[in-house]
């Protein structure tokens, strides 16, 4: 598996491929923050990755903000139709 890393002045992006990378990074050089770069290159991904991602897909964030002790947990897990709540 290869993926790509690009760098803006004050931050990298990794990210499965070239595309991601580049606009996660162009959202750093924009005045964009780490969530606001890591979801451009989620964005981005849907059109370049369409077969490993997707509105579709579920996934997990940690954010911590400066100062904070415990960090939050986003997640985007799916359900599916017939699924039973527990």
């Amino acid at each position: 598996m290869t993926g790509a890393a690009t760098h803006a002045e004050l931050g990298v992006v990794a990210a499965g491929h070239p595309v991601s990378a580049r606009a996660g990074a162009d959202v750093l050089r924009d005045g964009g923050n780490a969530v606001d770069a890591a979801l451009g290159a989620m964005l981005a991904s849907f059109a370049c990755e369409p077969l490993l991602t997707g509105l579709g897909a579920g996934g997990y964030m940690l954010v911590v903000e400066p100062g904070s002790t415990s960090p939050p947990c986003s997640t985007s897990s799916l359900r599916h139709p017939g699924a039973t709540l527990m």
